[in-house]
């Protein structure tokens, strides 16, 4: 068998048969394969199958490889932002570009909100009259003698029993009267304060001033034994501002005012809650009341109610024709009148113009009465002028050593 298969290759011509092609060798081992250790592809082995793969499919492999990679980019890879047009120069002619902002995604947290501190009290309201009156009255001189006699000086505490009034009355005022000053024949001048109690603060400036000053307290003020008690401790004297009806319609006097439209037992009753808000006082002057003080039905029960009490009346002359003073002789009840109001004009040159007419007057008929208020301008004003009294000839004294004089009182 083996020689004869030698034989056919020979005469073949190297073992071809005739006509066909012979066979292409295979990259890839053929037939068993050996038996022992396993064979390990390395990278010529790679290359080598590489080598067999045709042109074209390696071209699509790359290909393919390259879109997906690029598909992948495009899904996965994050948006751009949006591109935030920058604003136009000054020197640029062409339409505005708006810019676009993203709004945000949510709304950052709101701040703590801070502690409101406790409103401060407000003052209670001082209401006010334009006085129809001039500020400055003209004074009815006294004779020399009623002038120059100085009133004897009485003691502080209240005596045993109050000397009478014309009604039969105890003397109240004159029980809680300051003692009267060493006048040395001096012009004599009483500062009262009026409006006191509604703003505290300089409430308590005005009753800081060197006195004797009269200080009268606001009917419908709040802490009145409170801040009447610290009036005492400076020395001063103590009245009650009581509210009436003004000319003006649009003005409020104030709680417990009284008014000419009321009736008889309305006014009583005011009358009595005016009188009893403060104990210690030497008498009243009205709040405002250009229209009440004209009224003499009105101002009679005042005055009643004034000579029952034992107290004093001052008119603060709002209005020219007052039947205050009138009313007040008719019942006995000791008074006296307003010279000047001190700050009708709150201006200091103005303030201190009133001043002087009130040492004028002082002067011309021995005595002078003004009125002022708790304002920060007056109480400057004051401050100045208060200490230099004594040096310039004056002797400055409460109301009620006035009103000895002008009803001549002498004990």
């Amino acid at each position: 068998m083996t020689a004869r298969r030698r034989s056919s290759r020979g005469a073949g011509g190297k073992g071809r048969s005739p006509g066909r092609r012979p066979a292409r060798a295979s990259i890839f081992p053929i037939g068993p394969r050996r038996r022992g250790r396993a064979h390990k592809p390395g990278w010529r082995d790679t290359l080598l199958r590489l080598a067999g793969v045709p042109l074209w499919l390696s071209l699509g492999i790359l290909l393919g490889a390259v879109a997906v990679g690029v598909s992948l980019g495009w899904f996965i890879a994050p948006p751009k932002p949006h591109p935030v047009a920058s604003a136009p120069s000054a020197t640029s002619n062409g339409p505005a570009v708006t810019a676009f902002i993203p709004e945000p995604l949510a709304k950052p947290p709101a701040p703590p909100t801070a502690a409101v501190a406790p409103p401060v009290a407000q003052p209670l309201p001082a209401y006010e009259e334009s006085s129809s009156a001039p500020a400055v009255l003209d004074p009815t001189p006294e004779s020399p003698s009623v002038a120059t006699a100085a009133p004897p000086p009485v003691a502080r505490s209240a005596p045993a029993t109050p000397p009478a009034t014309t009604g039969g009355a105890p003397a109240t005022w004159l029980a809680y009267a300051v003692p009267v000053p060493d006048t040395q024949g001096r012009p004599m001048i009483a500062i009262v304060i009026d409006d006191v109690g509604l703003d505290r603060a300089n409430s308590a400036r005005a009753i800081a001033l060197p006195g004797p000053l009269t200080i009268s307290f606001m009917t419908y003020a709040e802490h009145l034994d409170q801040q009447s008690a610290l009036a005492h401790e400076h020395g001063h004297e103590l009245m009650l501002h009581v509210p009436m009806e003004p000319m003006d319609a649009s003005l409020d006097a104030g709680p417990e005012a009284l008014r000419t439209d009321l009736a008889p037992d309305e006014l009583k009753r005011r009358i009595d809650w005016d009188l009893g808000r403060l104990t210690g006082i030497v008498g009243i002057n009205n709040h405002m009341g250009s229209k009440f003080s004209r009224s003499t039905e009105g101002m009679s029960l005042v005055m009643q109610a004034l000579r029952d009490r034992g107290l004093l009346f001052l008119d603060s002359r709002t209005i020219a024709d007052s039947v205050g003073s009138k009313e007040a002789a008719a019942y006995g009840v000791p008074h006296t009148d307003r010279d000047v109001f001190l700050d009708d004009d709150q201006s200091p040159a103005k303030i201190d113009e009133m001043l002087a007419q009130l040492e004028r007057i002082a002067h011309k008929r021995g005595y002078a009465v003004g009125i002022g208020h708790p304002h920060p301008a007056t109480i400057a004003a004051l401050q100045r002028w208060l200490p230099t009294l004594a040096q310039r000839g004056f002797a400055l004294v409460p109301i009620s050593t006035i009103v000895r004089r002008t009803n001549g009182v002498t004990g």
